[in-house]
Protein backbone atom coordinates (compact mmCIF):
# COMPACT_ATOMS: atom_id res chain seq x y z
CA UNK A 1 0.00 0.00 0.00
CA UNK A 2 2.84 2.36 0.52
CA UNK A 3 3.10 2.95 -3.33
CA UNK A 4 -0.60 3.43 -3.78
CA UNK A 5 -0.37 6.16 -0.25
CA UNK A 6 2.53 8.15 -1.98
CA UNK A 7 0.90 8.48 -5.25
CA UNK A 8 -2.34 9.92 -2.57
CA UNK A 9 -4.70 6.95 -3.18
CA UNK A 10 -6.52 5.01 -0.15
CA UNK A 11 -8.59 2.07 -0.55
CA UNK A 12 -8.29 1.76 -3.74
CA UNK A 13 -10.88 -0.54 -5.69
CA UNK A 14 -11.25 -1.48 -9.05
CA UNK A 15 -14.59 -0.91 -11.13
CA UNK A 16 -16.15 -4.44 -9.69
CA UNK A 17 -17.46 -4.57 -6.30
CA UNK A 18 -15.62 -7.05 -3.58
CA UNK A 19 -16.68 -8.21 -0.45
CA UNK A 20 -13.24 -7.17 1.13
CA UNK A 21 -12.08 -4.30 -0.66
CA UNK A 22 -8.68 -4.52 1.42
CA UNK A 23 -7.90 -7.57 -0.76
CA UNK A 24 -8.71 -5.88 -4.03
CA UNK A 25 -6.31 -3.21 -2.50
CA UNK A 26 -3.53 -5.30 -1.50
CA UNK A 27 -4.14 -7.28 -5.07
CA UNK A 28 -3.62 -3.59 -6.89
CA UNK A 29 -0.56 -2.57 -4.72
CA UNK A 30 0.74 -5.90 -5.79
CA UNK A 31 0.24 -5.75 -9.42
CA UNK A 32 1.56 -1.94 -10.00
CA UNK A 33 4.77 -2.52 -7.20
CA UNK A 34 7.82 -1.59 -9.80
CA UNK A 35 5.51 -0.76 -12.38
CA UNK A 36 6.23 2.10 -15.00
CA UNK A 37 3.88 4.69 -15.35
CA UNK A 38 2.89 6.45 -18.99
CA UNK A 39 1.11 10.01 -18.41
CA UNK A 40 -1.30 11.58 -21.32
CA UNK A 41 -2.73 14.88 -20.72
CA UNK A 42 -6.30 13.80 -21.39
CA UNK A 43 -8.75 10.72 -22.66
CA UNK A 44 -8.19 11.43 -26.34
CA UNK A 45 -4.71 10.71 -25.43
CA UNK A 46 -5.02 7.53 -23.60
CA UNK A 47 -7.59 6.50 -26.43
CA UNK A 48 -4.32 7.12 -28.82
CA UNK A 49 -1.84 5.22 -26.68
CA UNK A 50 -0.77 2.01 -28.14
CA UNK A 51 -0.41 -0.39 -25.27
CA UNK A 52 2.95 -1.20 -24.42
CA UNK A 53 3.44 -4.12 -21.95
CA UNK A 54 6.51 -2.67 -20.42
CA UNK A 55 3.69 0.18 -19.03
CA UNK A 56 0.59 -1.11 -17.89
CA UNK A 57 -0.42 1.84 -15.73
CA UNK A 58 -1.38 5.43 -17.38
CA UNK A 59 -2.26 8.48 -15.30
CA UNK A 60 -4.86 10.44 -17.45
CA UNK A 61 -4.74 14.31 -16.26
CA UNK A 62 -8.23 15.22 -17.34
CA UNK A 63 -10.81 14.19 -19.65
CA UNK A 64 -10.32 17.58 -22.04
CA UNK A 65 -7.26 18.83 -20.09
CA UNK A 66 -5.19 18.74 -17.22
CA UNK A 67 -7.12 19.61 -14.20
CA UNK A 68 -10.43 19.82 -15.16
CA UNK A 69 -11.73 16.92 -12.88
CA UNK A 70 -11.80 14.12 -15.15
CA UNK A 71 -8.47 12.57 -14.73
CA UNK A 72 -7.60 9.36 -13.25
CA UNK A 73 -5.29 6.15 -13.20
CA UNK A 74 -6.43 3.50 -15.61
CA UNK A 75 -4.74 -0.16 -15.89
CA UNK A 76 -4.34 -1.90 -18.83
CA UNK A 77 -6.87 -5.28 -19.13
CA UNK A 78 -5.78 -7.22 -22.48
CA UNK A 79 -8.73 -9.57 -21.94
CA UNK A 80 -11.58 -7.10 -21.15
CA UNK A 81 -14.25 -6.84 -24.17
CA UNK A 82 -16.25 -4.19 -22.17
CA UNK A 83 -17.95 -1.55 -23.69
CA UNK A 84 -16.41 1.29 -24.17
CA UNK A 85 -17.80 3.83 -21.85
CA UNK A 86 -15.95 7.12 -22.05
CA UNK A 87 -14.88 7.55 -18.45
CA UNK A 88 -14.42 4.46 -16.34
CA UNK A 89 -13.28 1.63 -19.48
CA UNK A 90 -11.70 2.95 -22.66
CA UNK A 91 -11.15 1.21 -25.59
CA UNK A 92 -7.95 2.37 -27.80
CA UNK A 93 -8.84 3.93 -31.30
CA UNK A 94 -6.09 0.97 -32.34
CA UNK A 95 -8.08 -2.18 -31.03
CA UNK A 96 -11.48 -3.01 -32.90
CA UNK A 97 -15.06 -3.02 -31.07
CA UNK A 98 -15.09 -7.03 -30.41
CA UNK A 99 -11.22 -7.16 -30.31
CA UNK A 100 -9.98 -7.13 -26.47
CA UNK A 101 -8.01 -5.04 -24.47
CA UNK A 102 -9.10 -1.98 -22.61
CA UNK A 103 -7.97 0.66 -20.00
CA UNK A 104 -10.00 0.45 -16.92
CA UNK A 105 -9.83 2.98 -14.32
CA UNK A 106 -9.43 2.32 -10.96
CA UNK A 107 -11.49 4.53 -8.40
CA UNK A 108 -13.20 3.92 -5.23
CA UNK A 109 -16.47 5.39 -4.10
CA UNK A 110 -19.25 7.07 -6.47
CA UNK A 111 -18.69 7.71 -9.85
CA UNK A 112 -17.87 11.43 -10.99
CA UNK A 113 -19.82 12.75 -13.58
CA UNK A 114 -16.38 15.00 -14.41
CA UNK A 115 -14.82 11.42 -14.93
CA UNK A 116 -17.48 11.53 -18.42
CA UNK A 117 -16.62 15.01 -19.12
CA UNK A 118 -19.29 16.69 -17.15
CA UNK A 119 -19.51 19.42 -15.27
CA UNK A 120 -20.71 19.88 -11.45
CA UNK A 121 -22.68 22.96 -12.61
CA UNK A 122 -23.82 22.27 -16.00
CA UNK A 123 -25.85 19.77 -17.78
CA UNK A 124 -23.38 18.79 -20.18
CA UNK A 125 -22.72 15.76 -18.61
CA UNK A 126 -25.92 14.09 -19.62
CA UNK A 127 -24.69 13.68 -23.19
CA UNK A 128 -22.35 11.31 -21.81
CA UNK A 129 -24.34 9.70 -19.71
CA UNK A 130 -26.96 8.99 -23.24
CA UNK A 131 -23.71 7.41 -24.48
CA UNK A 132 -23.52 5.32 -22.07
CA UNK A 133 -24.73 1.78 -21.98
CA UNK A 134 -27.51 1.21 -19.49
Amino acid sequence: MGMLSALGLVAVTACVTDSDPGTKEAEIASALTGTTFNWVDNLAGLRAMAHATTAPVVVVEGYESAGDGGGGIFLWNDTSTLADNDGTIVRPNHVAAASPGRWIRLYTGPVNVRWFGGSAWAPTWLASCRRSPS
